[in-house]
């Protein structure tokens, strides 16, 4: 997601930079490989301008965790924005 922001995610209930940013992995002196276990989504949903190329690019990718289109293509990203509006609300 690269207009996501760490700290709009959540893991195990905290926002996610608590948990896998490069300064929590520094805080927490973790090695590389210690610090990937504490961020290692179960599903990557792409969109965007991905979503035109999935033939060609999702083939491609050598992934541990299940990669997919969004469903609602290009409306995926305003629709959960509108969702988590109106559940804040």
């Amino acid at each position: 997601m690269p207009n996501a922001e760490l700290g709009n995610l959540s893991i195990d209930g905290f926002d996610a930079e608590i948990k896998a940013s490069a300064v929590a992995r520094e805080r927490y002196s973790l090695t590389w490989e210690l610090h990937s276990v504490r961020f290692s989504p179960k599903l990557i949903i792409v969109g965007r301008g991905i979503l035109r190329r999935t033939d060609e690019y999702l083939s491609l990718l050598r992934l541990r965790t299940p990669i997919t289109p969004a469903k609602l293509r290009n409306e995926a990203g305003i629709v959960g924005a509108a969702l988590q509006a109106a559940s804040t609300s």
